[in-house]
């Protein structure tokens, strides 16, 4: 089966492609309603992140030399820079300035967060990508591929003219280092590892060609393979730890994509330049400067000065933006959902009553009308409706039921037994924290549910850390009880790398046999129908009968940026058009 086959086999439908068209616009958002400011006044108020700044001399290299800069430099508002037109009306020079909310980790094995996917995506290739404008998957590294007949074994041709930016070539040792590494050496903290486990072996061919030899067929393989999930070389991180190794990991990172490092400077900011070599051609924006601003209203307010250029921002953000002559909007949908995460390994989350009142016990659409203003949609399951085909469209967000929730906490033996308005059993309180940092969306879904989960009787407190934190030390170890977090998925409907009760990315510690049984069956098979079936199964299961968490909606993503950068896919959602950033190009 050669490439175009492929992707056929797995691609998203054309309905796919209707459905995640792009709509731009200005969304003009009258306020927000009252019991939202009301109830996040219950809550405590966030406050920016306080970053280390740790100074490294960066050790001479054949490239050119990163420089770690000891006083923090003030980023400018305006660079002056000589910007060349070139055919087509693209533009080539300039300084883009990005904000993020924290320091990054440039190991791709390593990523925890949308910062450092989008930093590493300037700096690094895989071995596929998600086409811009069908989502199917398409070349990076590889130039093409294809699949035996037993589906099996995944052969994948690499270019021939890639070079890693200290010159060395790219080739087929550095595939096999990258997934040996991040899939079966159990040592490396790896985000790649959950996707793979009928992965078998990588095996070389020759210098530009590499196979992976799979236990078992796995629908969605090449479809995960899209998935931020870039390639690292072999030359530099052979015989490191990767977990620690912070040369490579903090300051001095060696990638084969359009940009290279230049300086970084903790806790303030990293630039990157233009790649001169890159194998797809010079990228037209000369520097990018990605400005730590721990803080969303600091970020939203130099959007507006033009102090950055781009950002995500949320519907509360947009009566300060809306008449801004000088910024457009992307109005687009998201493979994504908002959820309040159950650790189901801990009391009181390890039973199933618990888990169904928290469910039951939230208003869903009050807390998407006090959000978004009603503008997004009230989550149904884990699959997103974007993923049309597997989509269960039958079912019904949960009721907002606080008897019936009361009700099933009171058949585990949960009531008020010293009428001191708290639930306790054999003596000890329902009580748990719900995690959250400063992100508007995440911190006020867990504002406005710790207060209705007050009024079922739970002693629910609200903890708020820096996104970093709590993504190091809780979602990464599953050290929580409660957590308001967000997941991002790609465009298959196959989950698990999330719910399977064998994954490592199983961040609830969900087990459910016949979830396990559906989730194998529906990677094993190709055939859609069979597929379609199975998974609107798992979302009954998931999402109502024996939920693993409380589902919040389905967000619409709000892309705000500076009407001279120009470039970014329309059909592609913020954090995977980073793929393209050598495409992007300021007219100014």
């Amino acid at each position: 089966m050669v490439y175009s086959r492929c992707m056929g086999h797995l691609a998203i439908a054309n309905q796919r492609r209707r459905e995640l068209m792009a709509r731009r616009g200005l969304i003009f958002i009258v306020g927000m309603a009252l019991a939202l400011m009301a109830l996040a006044a219950c809550g405590p108020t966030p406050t920016p992140a306080t970053v280390e700044k740790v100074v490294t001399q960066i050790v001479q290299q054949k490239v050119e030399v990163t420089t770690v800069v000891e006083k923090k430099v003030e980023v400018p508002k305006e660079v002056v820079v000589v910007v060349t037109p070139t055919a087509g009306g693209v533009r080539q020079g300039g300084t883009l300035v990005v904000p993020f909310t924290a320091d990054v980790n440039f190991n791709a094995i390593l990523a925890s967060g949308p910062n450092d996917s989008y930093i590493q995506a300037t700096l690094f290739n895989g071995l596929v990508r998600y086409d811009k404008e069908t989502w199917e998957p398409s070349p990076d590294l590889a130039e093409s591929w294809e699949v035996s007949d037993d589906d099996l074994t995944w052969t994948f041709h690499l270019r021939k003219d890639v070079k890693w930016h200290d010159g060395q070539p790219f080739t087929a040792e550095d595939v096999k280092f990258t997934y040996d590494k991040g899939v079966f050496d159990k040592d490396v903290n790896s985000r790649i590892r959950s996707p793979y486990p009928d992965l078998k072996e990588v095996r070389v061919v020759d210098d530009n060609t590499v196979q992976f030899i799979l236990k078992q067929p796995f629908a969605s393989f090449i479809t995960q393979l899209g998935s931020y999930q870039f390639i690292v070389p072999k030359h530099i991180l052979e015989g490191k730890d990767m977990n620690t190794y912070d040369e490579f990991n903090k300051r001095n990172p060696i990638g084969t994509g359009p940009y290279k490092i230049k300086e970084v400077v903790p806790g303030d900011h990293y630039t990157v330049v233009a790649n001169d070599d890159y194998v797809l051609g010079r990228p037209n924006i000369d520097t990018i400067v990605f400005k730590i601003v721990p803080d969303p209203n600091v970020r939203v307010a130099q959007l507006r000065t033009g102090e950055v250029d781009l950002n995500i921002v949320v519907p509360p953000n947009l009566p300060a933006l809306a008449n801004d002559p000088n910024l457009r909007f992307d109005y687009l949908d998201k493979l994504q959902f908002y959820a309040i995460y159950l650790n189901n390994a801990n009391s009181p989350f390890d039973d199933k009553n618990v888990r169904l009142a928290m469910n039951y016990g939230i208003d869903r659409e009050a807390i998407n009308q006090a959000i978004s203003g009603g503008t997004w949609v009230v989550a149904t399951g884990p699959i997103h409706p974007g993923i049309a085909w597997a989509y269960n469209s039958d079912l019904s967000p949960f009721p907002y039921d606080p008897d019936k929730a009361k009700a099933l906490l009171e058949e585990s033996g949960w009531k008020d037994t010293n009428g001191d308005g708290i639930l306790d059993k054999d003596g000890k309180p329902l009580t748990f924290s719900i995690l959250a940092d400063n992100d508007p969306v995440r911190n006020q879904i867990a504002t406005i549910a710790q207060q209705y989960y007050k009024q079922l009787g739970m002693d629910a407190k609200l903890e708020v850390m820096e996104w970093g934190t709590l993504v190091r030390e809780h979602y990464f170890t599953n050290d929580y009880q409660a957590m308001s977090i967000y997941q991002v998925y790609p465009p298959d409907p196959d989950q698990s790398a999330m719910f399977l009760s064998t994954s490592s990315g199983n961040r609830w510690n969900y087990k459910d046999a016949e979830v396990d049984q559906l989730l194998t069956e529906g990677r094993q098979t190709s055939n859609r129908e069979k597929r379609q079936e199975l998974y609107k199964r798992f979302q009954e299961i998931v999402g109502f009968d024996d939920p693993a968490m409380v589902l919040i909606f389905y967000p619409k993503e709000i892309r705000a940026y500076n009407q001279a950068l120009k470039g970014m896919p329309l059909q592609l959602d913020y954090l995977t058009s980073w793929r393209y950033v050598n495409e992007w190009w300021l007219d100014r």
